[in-house]
């Protein structure tokens, strides 16, 4: 190679520009790759948070199945004795209140008896469901033989059920009931002769 193609190749730039270009390729390839690590890495710690929360659910939801809530009166109590775990407010008047309740889940009931004047008893279930209706209990509808079988209920328990004698409702001859019950409403029966109030709720 002659001397001045020599120097003609190194005056015109090309050998520089083209080493100048592989350098800036390798200049952004280095800095972009930074920003993909840290971009991987916020989408596994947002992966790993949402996993987290998900499985806490998960864990939460069998945790309460397992281990329901479940709350027994042992023998009738005093109105603020009941009042610490009745799973409605309770008129002064209350007396003798026995209540049980259980929750697992998707699944509640609430059964609540206390006794009282008539007039307090049904003040208080008009109270409770401003909306319903007061209907004669028992009704032409109502046999005997129906409320023997309805009531006294049995209470869900851990242990396959248990009687709740002390909702007896069956044994009511002049009362009035409000609500018409069903999943997630409430019914109460008010007994006239004998003051006593009974609350019903249940969703499974």
């Amino acid at each position: 190679m002659s001397c001045s193609k020599v120097v003609d190749e190194i005056f015109s730039g090309r050998p520089w520009e083209t080493r100048l270009a592989v350098d800036r390729r390798s200049t952004l390839r280095m800095e972009s790759e930074p920003m993909m690590v840290k971009t991987k890495r916020k989408t596994s710690k947002a992966t790993w948070i949402g996993l987290t929360i998900i499985t806490g659910l998960i864990v939460l939801s069998a945790w309460d199945t397992v281990v329901p809530y479940e709350y027994q009166t042992e023998a009738p109590q005093s109105f603020s004795e009941a009042c610490k775990r009745s799973p409605i407010e309770l008129p002064a008047s209350a007396r003798d209140v026995q209540m049980a309740s259980r929750s697992a889940w998707m699944m509640y009931v609430d059964y609540v008896r206390f006794e009282a004047s008539s007039a307090d008893c049904e003040l208080h279930a008009k109270k409770m469901l401003p909306f319903a209706e007061a209907k004669p209990f028992p009704s032409a509808s109502d046999s005997p033989e129906t409320l023997a079988f309805e009531f006294p209920p049995t209470f869900p328990t851990g242990r396959g059920g248990r009687k709740l004698d002390w909702f007896d409702v069956q044994n009511i001859t002049n009362g009035v009931r409000f609500g018409e019950g069903g999943p997630g409403e409430a019914v109460i029966y008010v007994d006239r002769d004998r003051g006593i109030f009974y609350y019903w709720k249940t969703w499974n």
